[in-house]
């Protein structure tokens, strides 16, 4: 069974004008704190 390695909570997740949920952005915060990137 798989599981996450970590759970970050924020007060607000990064939005497009539009309204839409910005996952590149959060990716990119995750993986500049990693040695290797997928």
């Amino acid at each position: 069974m798989k599981c996450p390695r970590t759970v970050d909570f924020r007060d607000e997740l990064p939005r497009h004008p539009t309204g839409k949920l910005y996952k590149r952005l959060l990716k990119d915060e995750y993986w500049a704190e990693r040695q290797t990137r997928i």
